[in-house]
Formats: C-alpha cells, structure tokens, sequence
C-alpha cells in the first residue's frame, strides 16, 4: 500500500497526471502539502544530494506559504509539510517499499527544478506561473549559516 501511494505521488508530482490508490482512492484526494512533504520525504530517506534537497525545500517552501496571510497560517502549513516529511521519511527508512535509485532517478528529474528563484524570493516556475514572496527577502543580506554560528559563540 505504502509502495503504491509513495510511487502514485512521484508519479503525479512528475508528470502531472493521477492514478488510482486503494481502489476508489485517488492521489487528487492528497493535499498538495502532502504530495511535496512525501516527496521531500522520500527522498531524503534515499540520501538525496544536499544540495538539490536544498533546492527543494526553497521552491517548495514559496509554493506553500505564498497563499498564507498570517504567520499562524504559515507556522500551521509548515508544521504539516514538517510532519507529513518526517512520517514518509520514517516509512522509506524503516521499510522501504520503493527502490531507492527509483526513488532520486524521479526526484532528481523533476520538472520543479527548473524554476528560478530571484534575488527578492521571487519564483518562476517552469510552467510560467510566477509566485511572489508575501514578505520578499533580499538573499544576499542573509546572514551565512557560518557567520550565524560565530555570532551566536560570541554571546
């Protein structure tokens, strides 16, 4: 059952289309936080390079909280998806059900990895549609994760 819900997500992620889950059950019944978490999941279960996980997460994380007009809303859609990843992370590592080089031959191909992120948080995805951050952030005045470390040392 997991190894048919798992494969049907990649499989609509991928290429667009449904199939059919447990009989009446169609991958459409799934949220889209659903499908991206069990990906996301799945993948990282299958040691996924770092950096396209990162990439990943970054589109994915537009794509989510775009819709979102508070922050509660947007803490409550990022607990899910941080829920629904770490279930199917849990499931592929403990029994995995689909083969693992399947598994990242699909993740690595996703058509979602041919969007552009801009300076401002800005995303172009490959179908043209454009998703503008709600609070845009210029990435170049992030701090970098090795000058938060020195600055949080040096308290």
């Amino acid at each position: 059952m997991k190894k048919i819900i798992l494969y049907g997500i990649l499989s609509l992620i991928l290429f667009n289309s449904t199939i059919c889950v447990a009989g009446s059950r169609t991958a459409k019944g799934l949220s889209e936080i659903d499908k991206l978490a069990i990906t996301a999941g799945a993948a990282q279960a299958c040691n996924a390079d770092r950096d396209k996980m990162t990439t990943y997460e970054m589109i994915v994380s537009r794509i989510l909280v775009n819709p979102t007009r508070s922050e509660q809303a947007e803490q409550a859609v990022l607990t899910a998806y941080a829920r629904k990843k770490l279930q199917t992370y849990q499931e592929q590592k403990s029994s995995p059900e689909i083969d693992c080089h399947e598994v990242l031959e699909r993740f690595n191909n996703m058509p979602l990895f041919r969007s552009t992120v801009y300076r401002d948080g800005t995303l172009k995805l490959p179908d043209g549609k454009i998703i503008k951050p709600v609070r845009p952030v210029k990435f170049d005045e992030k701090p970098r994760p090795k000058q938060l470390m020195k600055s949080q040392s040096g308290k």
